[in-house]
């Protein structure tokens, strides 16, 4: 599934995902990003180049091979970095998918408080806690990604630059968010189709026929 949106995204326009997103415009699966982005994934399932268990995997067991030194990389998020900081025993390093126009990723979901609320001012005050300077280093010092904080103030090199890689995708408008997002269900869609692909059960036109009429009837309800 994060592999399938990284392809996806990395030829994507910014006004393509926010319509997808956002529900701003009309989607066509059957056309560009969408429809490149889902051939190239099925000729990499073809051509061998995310190995021959992909279908079998969970994301527990593809960490723990990338970990143990069974596989050359794996395509994640933070969660990934902040264990490979932790367990991994040999030279590794971490990159976005190279020249890609946007990358997979979100800044986190944002604070609200409800208007009905009986103690808005302790969930104001919680807030300007959590988005606080020293909360917000303290983030990035322990490997999360902070959103309002300042990389310099970590002290690990490799966290530091990680973290600076993230603001820049930020400060660059350049993440494309998770594609589960837009319609209830649809994660479980997703996953359940992209191991039909994996599997050599369903075909890239397939999918992106079925994704077409989820996410249409997702949309308009």
């Amino acid at each position: 599934m994060w592999i399938w949106y990284s392809l996806v995204s990395a030829i994507a326009a910014r006004d393509e995902i926010d319509d997808f997103m956002f529900v701003k415009g009309p989607v066509d699966f059957s056309a560009n990003p969408w429809a490149e982005g889902t051939e190239r994934f099925q000729s990499w399932i073809d051509r061998g180049y995310v190995g021959t268990d992909i279908a079998g995997l969970n994301f527990e067991q593809a960490t723990v091979n990338f970990l143990s030194g069974n596989a050359a990389m794996v395509v994640w998020n933070h969660g990934v970095f902040h264990r490979a900081v932790a367990e991994a025993d040999f030279n590794w390093g971490w990159m976005t998918f190279p020249g890609a126009n946007l990358v997979m990723g979100s800044s986190g979901h944002l604070w609200g408080v409800p208007e009905r609320a009986k103690n808005k001012e302790l969930a104001y005050e919680f807030i300007d806690i959590t988005l606080s300077d020293e909360v917000q280093n303290l983030i990035g010092e322990l490997g999360g990604s902070p959103i309002a904080g300042d990389p310099a103030a970590i002290t690990d090199e490799r966290t530091r630059d990680y973290t600076e890689g993230f603001v820049e995708l930020m400060d660059g408008n350049a993440l494309s968010y998770y594609p589960d997002y837009p319609v209830i269900g649809f994660l479980d869609f997703i996953q359940e189709h992209m191991q039909a692909m994996s599997n050599g059960n369903e075909t890239a036109q397939e999918y992106l026929d079925a994704a077409q009429s989820f996410y249409d009837e997702g949309t308009q309800q």
